[in-house]
Protein backbone atom coordinates (compact mmCIF):
# COMPACT_ATOMS: atom_id res chain seq x y z
CA UNK A 1 0.00 0.00 0.00
CA UNK A 2 1.03 3.35 -0.86
CA UNK A 3 2.06 6.53 2.09
CA UNK A 4 -0.84 8.47 2.51
CA UNK A 5 1.38 11.45 1.70
CA UNK A 6 2.37 9.51 -1.70
CA UNK A 7 -1.24 8.84 -1.99
CA UNK A 8 -2.05 12.14 -1.76
CA UNK A 9 0.05 14.33 -3.91
CA UNK A 10 -1.10 11.74 -6.77
CA UNK A 11 -4.45 13.00 -6.07
CA UNK A 12 -3.43 16.32 -6.68
CA UNK A 13 -1.49 15.47 -9.75
CA UNK A 14 -4.13 14.18 -11.16
CA UNK A 15 -6.28 16.93 -10.19
CA UNK A 16 -4.51 19.42 -11.71
CA UNK A 17 -4.32 17.99 -14.52
CA UNK A 18 -7.87 17.24 -14.75
CA UNK A 19 -8.05 21.03 -13.98
CA UNK A 20 -5.87 21.94 -16.86
CA UNK A 21 -7.67 19.67 -19.24
CA UNK A 22 -11.33 21.55 -18.51
CA UNK A 23 -9.63 24.58 -19.50
CA UNK A 24 -8.28 23.52 -23.28
CA UNK A 25 -12.59 21.96 -23.34
CA UNK A 26 -11.10 18.41 -23.27
CA UNK A 27 -13.81 16.89 -21.17
CA UNK A 28 -13.36 13.38 -21.91
CA UNK A 29 -9.78 13.54 -20.57
CA UNK A 30 -10.89 15.20 -17.64
CA UNK A 31 -13.62 12.89 -17.08
CA UNK A 32 -11.33 9.57 -17.35
CA UNK A 33 -8.64 11.25 -14.91
CA UNK A 34 -11.39 12.12 -12.45
CA UNK A 35 -12.56 8.40 -13.25
CA UNK A 36 -9.41 6.73 -12.42
CA UNK A 37 -9.26 9.13 -9.39
CA UNK A 38 -12.62 7.58 -8.07
CA UNK A 39 -11.49 4.23 -8.75
CA UNK A 40 -9.21 4.64 -6.03
CA UNK A 41 -10.15 3.53 -2.62
CA UNK A 42 -8.07 6.65 -1.03
CA UNK A 43 -10.66 9.53 -1.09
CA UNK A 44 -12.29 10.80 2.00
CA UNK A 45 -16.00 11.16 1.49
CA UNK A 46 -15.90 14.98 1.22
CA UNK A 47 -12.88 14.32 -1.33
CA UNK A 48 -15.68 11.46 -3.21
CA UNK A 49 -18.09 13.95 -2.93
CA UNK A 50 -15.94 16.83 -5.00
CA UNK A 51 -14.71 14.44 -7.06
CA UNK A 52 -18.00 13.30 -9.05
CA UNK A 53 -19.05 16.97 -8.75
CA UNK A 54 -16.01 17.71 -11.04
CA UNK A 55 -16.79 14.35 -13.70
CA UNK A 56 -20.15 15.66 -13.96
CA UNK A 57 -19.03 18.86 -15.38
CA UNK A 58 -16.45 17.26 -17.70
CA UNK A 59 -18.80 14.56 -18.65
CA UNK A 60 -20.82 17.54 -19.68
CA UNK A 61 -18.21 19.10 -21.35
CA UNK A 62 -17.85 15.73 -23.43
CA UNK A 63 -21.58 15.45 -24.32
CA UNK A 64 -21.72 12.26 -22.50
CA UNK A 65 -25.26 13.19 -20.96
CA UNK A 66 -25.41 9.00 -19.39
CA UNK A 67 -21.84 9.65 -17.97
CA UNK A 68 -22.99 12.91 -17.03
CA UNK A 69 -26.22 11.69 -14.97
CA UNK A 70 -24.06 8.68 -13.02
CA UNK A 71 -21.50 11.19 -11.66
CA UNK A 72 -24.19 13.71 -10.22
CA UNK A 73 -25.90 10.11 -8.45
CA UNK A 74 -22.85 9.24 -7.49
CA UNK A 75 -22.53 12.37 -6.11
CA UNK A 76 -25.43 12.54 -4.42
CA UNK A 77 -24.74 9.36 -2.33
CA UNK A 78 -21.81 10.53 -1.49
CA UNK A 79 -22.74 13.63 -0.14
CA UNK A 80 -25.76 11.64 1.97
CA UNK A 81 -23.12 10.69 3.96
CA UNK A 82 -21.40 14.20 4.81
CA UNK A 83 -22.32 16.63 7.35
CA UNK A 84 -24.77 18.95 5.56
CA UNK A 85 -23.07 22.58 4.41
CA UNK A 86 -24.26 25.51 2.32
CA UNK A 87 -22.71 24.75 -0.82
CA UNK A 88 -23.43 20.73 -0.05
CA UNK A 89 -27.13 21.52 -0.07
CA UNK A 90 -27.17 24.10 -2.90
CA UNK A 91 -25.42 21.85 -5.22
CA UNK A 92 -27.83 18.41 -3.97
CA UNK A 93 -30.93 20.18 -4.61
CA UNK A 94 -29.58 21.75 -8.42
CA UNK A 95 -28.61 18.06 -8.94
CA UNK A 96 -32.33 16.51 -7.89
CA UNK A 97 -34.10 19.45 -9.66
CA UNK A 98 -32.12 18.43 -12.67
CA UNK A 99 -33.02 14.94 -12.06
CA UNK A 100 -36.57 15.78 -11.87
CA UNK A 101 -36.75 18.06 -15.16
CA UNK A 102 -35.33 14.91 -16.52
CA UNK A 103 -38.14 13.03 -15.96
CA UNK A 104 -41.26 15.66 -16.82
CA UNK A 105 -39.36 15.68 -19.94
CA UNK A 106 -39.19 12.21 -21.09
CA UNK A 107 -42.76 11.79 -19.37
CA UNK A 108 -44.28 14.69 -19.99
CA UNK A 109 -48.24 13.33 -18.44
CA UNK A 110 -46.55 12.90 -14.90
Amino acid sequence: MMPPALILALVLLLSLIHISHLQQEDGWQAAVLLSAILGSDHLTERGRSSMYWLAAEAWDLAREPERRRDALGGFLVSAELLPEDDELHARANEVRAAFLAEKVRRHPLL
